[in-house]
């Protein structure tokens, strides 16, 4: 239940930095981190102005294994590194401005990608859908692929991942799927 309550004040929070991602406020760094039951580690990051996420944000399995990280910062530039499960880096794209600079694949990205997502969707959005606050949105899932179509053409700062991994990445980070600002 914790966790579900720090990952609804956090889509909460994401919603409102789209609306306001053009103010630039003087605050301090705020670090978030989500553990399990267990207590292992699931995501880490920071927080700007309490409500634009910011710097690196990294994402764990529940072996506390590396999947994904996301680097944010002041201007339209984006860094992703994905990992498979021994670690390695399967995919790295650095973005400036929206526009891709400069990427990276490995020749097993396909299936690690599609694991990854899987993972991310099954730990980070079910019980997000499920929950009392997520029940109201499910409904939205699904037009998720047209919006995920429309999020690609329009935004060109958005990688191809596959469906699964990009239903995880937009959903987590904006669960209405639209208007992302990276």
């Amino acid at each position: 239940m914790k966790i579900l309550f720090y990952l609804n004040l956090f889509f909460v929070l994401f919603l409102i930095s789209c609306s306001n991602s053009e103010e630039k406020l003087k605050s301090p760094i705020e670090k978030v981190k989500i553990k399990n039951n267990s207590g292992v580690l699931l995501l880490s990051g920071q927080m700007k102005n309490d409500t634009l996420p910011y710097g690196l944000w990294t994402f764990y399995n529940d072996k506390e294994k590396l999947i994904l990280e996301l680097e944010f910062n002041d201007s339209n530039n984006l860094s992703i590194k994905q990992y498979s499960r021994n670690g390695k880096i399967i995919y790295d794209a650095y973005y400036i401005n929206g526009k891709l600079l400069e990427e990276k694949k490995c020749a097993d990205f396909e299936k690690i990608n599609y694991d990854n997502g899987r993972y991310l969707f099954n730990k980070y959005l079910d019980p997000y859908f499920n929950s009392e606050f997520g029940k109201i949105k499910k409904e939205s899932l699904s037009d998720l692929k047209i919006k995920i179509d429309f999020l690609r053409s329009k935004y060109k700062n958005i990688p191809i991942f596959n469906d699964n991994e990009m239903k995880a990445i937009v959903c987590f980070f904006n669960p209405n799927g639209a208007n992302i600002r990276l």
